[in-house]
């Protein structure tokens, strides 16, 4: 309902609703912009429901259409009038990506090549399974290899500001209290292998 049209001016930058709205189109996504310019995203109103004002972000660009954020957001909802974006798509795996299957392609990276938005994007099913429930580390470790198990020691002191963004399973506080493993055995391998070294040499200075 705009039974009074729009408010004369927006506060802030002076600027009138229509002058704002065709500068800044996804601004009519916001619930309060959408009521004080009810006019001019009325107008603006591309009458679908997967994509009422347009691109939802700027800075959308057509590459951007084929790639998925780590927390499964599509850039094509985000950028639905770009990407002609009509509604959910088909989460499932392409046959093959870089002549690699999906299955190839994400063990050769483990987790960590979900985080490549194109990777995700064409192996949806597969990344999906693999996707944990953590914001900002749903794949795991951005390291593999055993890297982050043994920078950050076997009493976590190594999970410096430095290395918890590139090892935040490893160093995720309630992770340390499961049976997990955020390396496909590797991070408990490390530990082993610090462990051993560390008996190893008690062992040397004693005799």
């Amino acid at each position: 309902d705009c039974p009074y049209g729009d408010t004369a001016l927006l506060r802030g930058d002076g600027s009138t609703c229509a002058e704002h709205i065709a500068k800044y189109p996804s601004a009519c996504y916001n619930n309060e912009t959408r009521e004080i310019c009810c006019s001019s995203c009325a107008r603006l109103h591309t009458g679908t429901y997967a994509c009422p004002y347009g691109d939802r972000r700027v800075g959308c660009t057509r590459d951007l259409c084929d790639q998925v954020l780590p927390n499964g957001t599509l850039l094509a909802e985000l950028c639905c009038g770009t990407c002609n974006y009509t509604g959910p798509r088909e989460c499932r795996d392409v046959t093959l990506i870089d002549d690699f299957t999906c299955q190839e392609r994400i063990e050769s990276y483990s987790s960590q090549g979900c985080y490549n938005g194109t990777v995700a994007f064409h192996c949806c099913a597969s990344c999906s399974k693999m996707r944990l429930d953590i914001p900002g580390c749903e794949y795991g470790d951005l390291i593999k290899g055993g890297y982050c198990g043994l920078e950050a020691n076997y009493d976590y002191s190594g999970c410096t500001k430095r290395l918890t963004p590139l090892c935040c399973l490893t160093c995720d506080p309630d992770f340390r209290n499961r049976d997990g493993d955020p390396d496909s055995g590797v991070y408990l391998s490390g530990h082993l292998v610090l462990t051993f070294f560390t008996l190893l040499l008690s062992i040397m200075m004693a005799t």
